[in-house]
């Protein structure tokens, strides 16, 4: 199994107990910046790091849990406020109805909805390609995501929406979902 086959031993910083975000092979050395948000689907590599041994049970207390409070949800804060982000994990992981964690999943498709309301297109904003090549003619896939969700700055200046990013909200917001794609 490809899972057994994972070592995230190395990615992880004993000092601050979290993972970097990745290893620069051309450069040799392991990016300056860290995964650390518990919003964010690096809690999958975590878990499967936990369980393999890889690095020690504490690790998972040391995801960073901001928190904000959106329209009466209380919702953890991720890097970019997408959908990915807070659903991705759920796709592997299974939700605990009454955690901080589902409660955010759920608050952040209930605010995701609304800001595609406020601005007039349909919902599901999350990492995607599209029509815009970088300077070496590649298509590169930025997160986009809805600005009270995320901690990233700019989140309000470009929107794209992915319909993968409503569909993955399938289990939580069944009616919604089929309501967008189906008219």
């Amino acid at each position: 199994m490809f899972v057994r086959a994972m070592d995230f031993g190395f990615l992880y910083d004993a000092h601050r107990q979290v993972f970097h975000i990745g290893y620069g092979v051309s450069a040799g050395r392991l990016d300056h910046n860290y995964y650390d948000l518990l919003a964010s689907e690096a809690r999958i590599a975590s878990l499967i790091a936990i369980a393999q041994g890889d690095v020690p049970p504490s690790h998972w207390l040391h995801l960073a849990r901001p928190i904000t409070q959106v329209a009466g949800d209380r919702i953890l804060l991720s890097w970019n406020g997408t959908m990915f982000e807070y659903l991705m994990p759920q796709l592997f992981v299974r939700d605990y109805p009454g955690t901080l964690l589902a409660e955010s999943a759920r608050g952040a498709v209930r605010y995701q909805m609304a800001y595609a309301r406020q601005r007039g297109v349909p919902w599901g904003i999350s990492e995607s390609g599209y029509y815009q090549f970088d300077a070496n003619q590649n298509l590169p896939v930025p997160a986009f995501g809805a600005p009270a969700l995320g901690l990233k700055r700019g989140l309000a200046d470009e929107l794209v929406v992915a319909p993968y990013a409503s569909l993955i909200a399938l289990p939580l917001a069944p009616q919604p979902c089929l309501r967008t794609w189906t008219t």
